[in-house]
Parts: structure tokens; C-alpha cells; sequence
């Protein structure tokens, strides 16, 4: 049972920090576009 609620626990911090990454690269190439206009 640990390993397995560890896996999940795993498994959600990196969806969690994808994420974040991704929205983090959207904001990005948003203001890069407002700032190009």
C-alpha cells in the first residue's frame, strides 16, 4: 500500500509541476505577443 500511494503521490507533483510549466510557457509567449504588437 506505501509504494503504491507513493506512485500516486509521485504521479501527481509531476502533472502538478507539468502544468505549471506549461501555463508558465503560455504566459510567456502571451506578453512576448502583447509586448511584439
Amino acid at each position: 500500500m506505501d509504494l503504491e500511494e507513493n506512485h500516486v503521490k509521485i504521479k501527481q507533483i509531476m502533472v502538478v509541476q507539468y502544468l505549471t510549466l506549461v501555463s508558465e510557457n503560455l504566459l510567456t509567449s502571451f506578453f512576448v505577443k502583447i509586448e511584439n504588437k
